[in-house]
């Protein structure tokens, strides 16, 4: 990048901008060359682009706001060193800046300046962030590429403890770790245990799941209730793997909304009889709760002289047709939450638990019924597949808290050796239960982010430690020695005697997440919060922001899924993400890709609005002070945030309230607001008109700020795309009140 471009001498910032009379006198001499003027400017663009602070505005420091020729070049020349250093880094990541954003940022005025440099800053800390696998802990967090060090790679959290070491994780049974025939350890997943279908996943298991899930949007799925382990019912055939034909269990079901209502569509999952036996024989070898099991191929006689056989499933439970989770539309423009995307019919599939028979040795009617319809619907199909019927599990729940091993047994792929379940060694630290949390869905090759339940399971699992930990806290402080059990309880209440529902409410909203209690104390801390500010003066909130996700569209969140894919079994799912000539299967590609990495999508939705915070909140829109909330959109279960924001610029509302309330003049106030609102805010109820004869975007949103074509078609574009919409029930444009 060189300065090569020339500013006219009518620049509306100089008009504006105060300047000592030797700078007047500087700037006349040189604006028509490439000067002082035009080298400084261009600075500010060459810092902004290389992630320098451009020191713009900053009296102290700004070259343009000295007051002798001395200090001017004494400034540039700090400024023009550290982009000089930064420039010998090659970093690849530096911003690209279009012609178009430099003539606007060389003509337009101070403000126009001011938001163009923020908004480049803001750009390149978002294309600056990289991933980072810590040594001690092995899990991959996303951080700026210049806090990366090669010497000492170490998380944040790690980097607080100096106990937190590989060895230490290691003895505390929190790395999913396994070992070889040397006994040299092992992180990866091996190849007998990669790339199992559901079906062989269930026939490998010890442990079956129940997870009750519901669909969400094009394959997001979201837990609804509790997860609970059962154990196989083994009884006959003690510890012999795989499952026979009288041992396979229904564990999934597709669901799709129609016109008619929701109905449910057969299923069926391939068996690979050579892929069973060898996960089964390397399990027996290193996975410490197989060691005992007794492997009889014979029991996958049923799939004859076949290599490959299916798994039937069909839905047992009823969906709560009462769910109204997707009947919630979208309050945000539809451009933003896809770029027509289109899922597999294995992205919709709904996991719903376990079906438990009272009998270990037969099934009741239903099932009986169940497997002879799936049975005549093959032979009318005219095809002779041998198919597997569903297992059977134990009534009694297993004690995910004292029992060892529990997630290990139920998930052998996650867990190849049987090591780095630490769920039931964590007891009652809490702490160390979110970090062990933390490790898992962060671990290096994304197995624990990618498996479509162990995170809910996981996650609940967590929940519940927490809040039952709060439980045993409250019965000891609030009841001391006294017993109170469920009879005693509906007792009370019976003669209206409160106290103790009140206590629970009471200690509940301090300490249960998630609770009614709990977001009613939230309410009352935002009312406190906003108190605190007005007491000191610091002016009531002035903005109501919503932050909404556009996944599909960031680039950078692109290039983020690309670099956390590196090494893990979704490699290939991400080439195609990039470089599939067919459009829809490169969507449907990255559709998966942003099912399976969820996780690094909301990690990277966070990171991007503290760099929005610290670059154009704080700059551009003046903002002091916020109060911020995080919420999963109930239409598609991704993420967004609300914020209450309190601006350096609040004092127009006491103008406002003057004219409006006590003056009772209501075009005067409305006058006041509407000032603010174009002039700080740059809102208006006008369209802009596109230029023909100027590049126009495919969306705005696909692209970088700093490599516009034309400033002007991307805003029209933006405003057409993401601020107009279709009248739906949220539009209060024919609402009188």
């Amino acid at each position: 990048m060189t300065s090569s471009i020339i500013c006219s001498t009518e620049n509306p910032h100089h008009a504006k901008k105060p300047m000592s009379a030797f700078l007047s006198k500087t700037y006349e001499k040189v604006s028509t060359s490439h000067g002082l003027y035009m080298a400084i400017y261009f600075l500010y663009l060459l810092a902004a682009s290389t992630g320098v602070p451009h020191t713009f505005s900053n009296r102290a420091r700004d070259p343009m706001m000295q007051t002798n020729q001395t200090k001017i070049l004494r400034s540039y020349n700090a400024l023009q060193e550290k982009v000089n250093a930064i420039q010998k880094t090659n970093n690849p990541n530096n911003l690209t800046i279009s012609k178009e954003v430099q003539d606007t940022f060389l003509t337009g005025t101070t403000q126009v300046q001011k938001q163009i440099l923020n908004t480049l800053d803001f750009e390149f800390r978002n294309a600056n962030l990289t991933y980072m696998e810590c040594c001690s802990c092995m899990s991959q967090t996303m951080t700026p590429c210049n806090e990366v060090s090669p010497r000492k790679q170490k998380c944040t959290e790690c980097s607080k403890h100096d106990k937190y070491t590989r060895d230490y994780f290691l003895e505390q049974n929190m790395l999913p770790v396994w070992y070889d025939e040397n006994g040299s350890v092992q992180y990866y997943i091996p190849k007998e245990l990669q790339d199992l279908s559901f079906g062989e996943k269930l026939l490998i298991q010890k442990n079956s799941i129940l997870i009750p899930v519901v669909h969400i949007s094009k394959g997001r799925i979201g837990i609804k209730g509790h997860t609970v382990m059962f154990r196989k019912n083994l009884m006959d055939i003690c510890n012999i793997l795989p499952r026979m034909s009288l041992e396979m269990i229904d564990v999934m079901r597709d669901v799709t909304l129609s016109e008619d209502g929701i109905s449910f569509k057969q299923k069926t999952f391939k068996i690979r009889r050579s892929k069973v036996i060898l996960a089964l024989q390397w399990l027996k070898k290193h996975h410490k709760g197989y060691k005992h099991i007794e492997i009889q191929e014979g029991n996958l006689d049923w799939m004859k002289d076949c290599e490959e056989g299916i798994l039937t499933a069909k839905q047992v439970t009823i969906l709560d047709t009462n769910d109204d989770t997707n009947e919630h539309e979208e309050t945000v423009a539809a451009v933003q939450t896809g770029r027509n995307a289109s899922t597999t019919d294995e992205s919709t599939m709904i996991f719903n638990g376990t079906s438990i028979e009272h009998s270990q040795d037969k099934y009741n009617k239903e099932t009986v019924d169940l497997v002879n319809e799936l049975t005549q619907s093959v032979k009318m199909a005219g095809k002779e597949i041998p198919s597997l019927m569903f297992p059977q599990v134990d009534e009694k729940p297993i004690d995910e808290y004292t029992e060892p091993n529990v997630f290990a047994d139920a998930y052998p792929w996650l867990f190849p050796g049987g090591f780095g379940d630490a769920a039931s060694e964590l007891g009652d630290k809490k702490s160390q239960a979110l970090d062990w949390t933390k490790i898992l869905i962060r671990y290096r090759d994304g197995r624990f982010m990618r498996d479509p339940v162990f995170s809910f399971h996981l996650l609940n699992y967590v929940q519940r430690h927490a809040n039952n930990k709060e439980a045993v806290f409250f019965t000891k402080n609030y009841l001391g020695a006294k017993k109170i059990t469920v009879e005693d309880l509906k007792e009370e209440i019976a003669k209206n005697n409160l106290d103790f529902v009140h206590k629970i409410q009471a200690y509940a909203g301090q300490k249960i997440r998630g609770s009614d209690a709990w977001w009613r104390n939230r309410k009352h801390e935002l009312d406190s919060w906003i108190a605190h500010h007005l007491q000191d003066k610091n002016g009531p909130p002035t903005m109501f922001m919503t932050f909404s996700c556009a996944e599909y569209w960031w680039s950078d969140l692109e290039k983020m899924l690309v670099e956390r894919c590196k090494g893990t079994e979704d490699e290939i799912l991400v080439q195609d993400m990039i470089h599939h000539k067919d459009e829809k299967k490169k969507m449907s590609a990255k559709t998966k890709i942003l099912e399976n990495y969820a996780a690094v999508v909301q990690e990277f939705f966070q990171i991007r609005l503290d760099n929005w915070m610290e670059t154009i909140g704080k700059n551009v829109f003046n903002i002091t002070h916020y109060y911020n909330r995080f919420e999963f959109a109930k239409g598609r279960g991704q993420i967004h945030a609300h914020m209450l924001a309190v601006t350096s610029d609040h004092h127009f509302i006491a103008d406002f309230y003057k004219e409006y309330v006590e003056n009772g003049n209501q075009f005067e106030g409305t006058r006041i607001y509407s000032k603010y609102a174009r002039n700080n805010l740059a809102m208006t109820g006008e369209k802009p008109l596109l230029r023909p004869d100027e590049p126009v975007p495919e969306s705005p949103l696909s692209g970088r700020f700093c490599e516009t074509l034309s400033i002007n078609n991307d805003v029209a574009k933006l405003v057409e795309q993401t601020h107009m919409h279709e009248c739906n029930n949220y539009c209060l444009r024919f609402q009188k009140k």
